[in-house]
Protein backbone atom coordinates (compact mmCIF):
# COMPACT_ATOMS: atom_id res chain seq x y z
CA UNK A 1 0.00 0.00 0.00
CA UNK A 2 3.14 2.31 1.07
CA UNK A 3 4.41 1.77 -2.37
CA UNK A 4 1.23 2.94 -3.99
CA UNK A 5 1.00 6.64 -2.17
CA UNK A 6 4.42 7.12 -3.04
CA UNK A 7 3.86 6.28 -6.71
CA UNK A 8 0.86 8.16 -6.93
CA UNK A 9 2.28 11.13 -5.12
CA UNK A 10 5.36 10.89 -7.32
CA UNK A 11 3.70 10.60 -10.51
CA UNK A 12 1.46 13.98 -9.54
CA UNK A 13 5.17 15.84 -8.62
CA UNK A 14 5.81 14.94 -12.42
CA UNK A 15 2.78 16.10 -13.72
CA UNK A 16 3.32 19.23 -11.66
CA UNK A 17 6.52 19.68 -12.98
CA UNK A 18 5.73 19.16 -16.75
CA UNK A 19 2.91 21.53 -16.73
CA UNK A 20 5.04 24.22 -14.84
CA UNK A 21 7.92 23.85 -17.78
CA UNK A 22 5.01 23.91 -20.77
CA UNK A 23 3.59 27.72 -18.87
CA UNK A 24 7.54 29.11 -18.50
CA UNK A 25 8.29 28.44 -22.23
CA UNK A 26 4.56 28.78 -23.64
CA UNK A 27 4.06 31.86 -21.97
CA UNK A 28 4.47 34.56 -19.88
CA UNK A 29 4.21 34.40 -15.76
CA UNK A 30 0.46 35.81 -15.88
CA UNK A 31 -0.20 32.96 -18.94
CA UNK A 32 0.05 35.31 -21.25
CA UNK A 33 1.56 34.31 -24.64
CA UNK A 34 4.44 36.66 -25.58
CA UNK A 35 3.67 39.57 -28.03
CA UNK A 36 5.39 38.81 -31.27
CA UNK A 37 9.09 40.78 -31.76
CA UNK A 38 9.54 43.51 -34.00
CA UNK A 39 11.32 40.61 -36.54
CA UNK A 40 7.94 39.40 -37.55
CA UNK A 41 5.51 40.74 -40.06
CA UNK A 42 2.14 40.97 -38.29
CA UNK A 43 0.54 41.04 -41.47
CA UNK A 44 1.44 38.64 -43.46
CA UNK A 45 2.31 36.22 -40.13
CA UNK A 46 5.92 35.42 -41.05
CA UNK A 47 9.23 36.24 -39.94
CA UNK A 48 10.18 39.73 -41.31
CA UNK A 49 13.48 38.32 -43.38
CA UNK A 50 11.20 35.54 -45.14
CA UNK A 51 8.37 37.64 -46.08
CA UNK A 52 8.47 38.46 -49.77
CA UNK A 53 5.40 40.93 -49.71
CA UNK A 54 7.68 43.43 -47.52
CA UNK A 55 11.02 42.48 -49.63
CA UNK A 56 10.89 41.89 -52.99
CA UNK A 57 14.56 41.68 -52.91
CA UNK A 58 13.61 38.14 -51.94
CA UNK A 59 11.86 37.45 -54.90
CA UNK A 60 14.83 37.97 -57.19
CA UNK A 61 17.26 36.53 -55.23
CA UNK A 62 16.16 33.04 -54.62
CA UNK A 63 14.92 32.71 -58.06
CA UNK A 64 12.09 29.61 -59.68
CA UNK A 65 11.31 26.65 -57.46
CA UNK A 66 12.40 23.77 -59.74
CA UNK A 67 10.00 21.25 -58.62
CA UNK A 68 6.98 23.74 -58.60
CA UNK A 69 7.98 25.80 -61.59
CA UNK A 70 6.75 28.82 -59.06
CA UNK A 71 8.84 31.71 -57.39
CA UNK A 72 10.37 30.12 -54.67
CA UNK A 73 10.23 32.79 -52.44
CA UNK A 74 6.73 32.54 -53.62
CA UNK A 75 6.63 28.45 -53.06
CA UNK A 76 4.00 27.53 -50.09
CA UNK A 77 4.19 23.80 -51.31
CA UNK A 78 7.76 24.43 -50.16
CA UNK A 79 6.83 26.76 -47.51
CA UNK A 80 3.78 26.61 -45.86
CA UNK A 81 4.26 29.42 -43.56
CA UNK A 82 3.43 31.34 -46.65
CA UNK A 83 0.41 30.36 -46.98
CA UNK A 84 -1.11 33.01 -44.17
CA UNK A 85 0.74 36.01 -46.12
CA UNK A 86 -1.19 34.60 -49.42
CA UNK A 87 -4.74 34.46 -47.54
CA UNK A 88 -3.70 38.11 -46.01
CA UNK A 89 -3.53 39.32 -49.56
CA UNK A 90 -6.43 37.84 -50.76
CA UNK A 91 -4.96 35.43 -52.93
CA UNK A 92 -5.78 31.71 -51.96
CA UNK A 93 -7.77 29.25 -53.84
CA UNK A 94 -9.69 27.74 -50.67
CA UNK A 95 -10.84 24.87 -53.35
CA UNK A 96 -7.52 23.85 -54.64
CA UNK A 97 -5.35 24.78 -51.08
CA UNK A 98 -3.24 26.55 -53.53
CA UNK A 99 -2.18 30.29 -53.84
CA UNK A 100 -5.07 31.65 -56.22
CA UNK A 101 -2.50 33.31 -58.90
CA UNK A 102 -0.51 29.95 -59.19
CA UNK A 103 -3.68 27.71 -59.37
CA UNK A 104 -3.15 25.65 -62.71
CA UNK A 105 -6.17 23.75 -62.30
CA UNK A 106 -8.77 27.39 -62.18
CA UNK A 107 -6.39 28.59 -64.80
CA UNK A 108 -7.43 25.41 -66.96
CA UNK A 109 -11.19 26.24 -66.21
CA UNK A 110 -11.83 23.31 -63.34
CA UNK A 111 -13.12 25.41 -60.36
CA UNK A 112 -13.68 24.22 -57.40
CA UNK A 113 -18.45 23.42 -57.07
CA UNK A 114 -19.69 26.27 -56.39
CA UNK A 115 -17.29 29.00 -58.01
CA UNK A 116 -17.84 30.84 -61.41
CA UNK A 117 -15.46 31.76 -63.66
CA UNK A 118 -14.71 35.66 -63.08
Amino acid sequence: MSKNVIFAVLLVLVGVGGALMYLRVTGDDDGSKKAPTADFCAEHQIAEVDCPWCDASLIESKGMCPEHGVLEALCASCNPALIAGFKAERDWCAGHETPESQCELCKAGHLPPGEEKR
